[in-house]
């Protein structure tokens, strides 16, 4: 089933990004980045813009079974040096009462890729975890209030240290909000990683547009408190973030170094 609507753009999210000149202080570059989503949460556009020019975009294509779930997505790819076409293929696997159970997604050529389980209760889903064929796997729990209404999705990476939340509110026009929220259920938007093949390492990925020094002690108390002697190098993403605290106190990773030993590091 290939239902128009369903590739029709629901929701977008734009994130900003600029590079600067610590010497001068001024923008030597920016780009932004547009990805829309249809009503089911899946992506139906990527486009990125450098320098307020187009350099590339990915058209999806969603095919849906008749109880609409995926079961094929084209991805049309147009960049600079590529004009290409990539398929994902999806075999879903529905339980005597029609809910699916199992999910397994291949490549365009049928080879393996990875699997997903549901899980539920009382008709409810509450847990859907992802095994991909790396071994790396993805798992989400849902939590719902005594009236049957989901308030909170936690999402975890290899089952500990990479996680992040999602709290739903209801608006009183009926519609449902979704906020995201960090590991520590704090002020700013951000998430903790597996480090590059260290297990003594973590990767922060940023949700905000700017990195100021109240970000960096709100992830830095979570991890101390968390993972001290445990983590020594904490890896900060900025590759869409603006890094107001150069201009705010340029000594502050210095200080958790001296302190407590660990070490924060840039990645672009």
């Amino acid at each position: 089933m290939n239902d128009n609507s369903l590739n029709e753009t629901f929701l977008k999210r734009t994130s900003y990004q600029y590079n600067f000149n610590d010497y001068i202080e001024e923008t030597i570059y920016y780009g932004i980045e547009e990805i829309e989503y249809n009503c089911k949460e899946d992506m139906v556009r990527e486009k990125t813009k450098r320098m307020g020019k187009v350099d590339g975009e990915i058209i999806y294509q969603n095919i849906y079974d008749e109880k609409f779930n995926l079961i094929e997505k084209r991805l049309n790819r147009h960049f600079t040096d590529i004009d290409d076409v990539v398929v994902y293929l999806y075999e879903n696997i529905y339980d005597e009462e029609n809910k699916l159970i199992k999910t397994i997604e291949k490549d365009g050529e049928g080879n393996f890729l990875g699997a997903t389980v549901f899980e539920y209760s009382n008709g409810q889903l509450i847990k859907k975890e992802t095994k991909y064929k790396e071994g790396f796997y993805k798992t989400i729990s849902y939590y719902y209030d005594d009236e049957g209404r989901l308030y909170e999705q936690a999402i975890s990476n290899c089952g500990e240290l990479s996680y992040y939340y999602y709290y739903y509110n209801i608006l009183e026009d009926g519609r449902v909000k979704r906020t995201l929220a960090n590991p520590a259920k704090g002020k700013y938007k951000w998430e903790v990683g597996y480090g590059w093949g260290n297990v003594d390492s973590c990767i922060i990925d940023m949700h905000e547009p700017i990195l100021t020094v109240d970000m960096i002690k709100e992830i830095m108390d979570y991890i101390i408190e968390n993972y001290k002697g445990i983590i020594n190098c904490v890896i900060i993403t900025i590759f869409n973030v603006n890094l107001i605290y150069r201009y705010e106190d340029r000594e502050i990773y210095d200080y958790y170094e001296k302190k407590h030993g660990i070490v924060i590091l840039e990645d672009f």
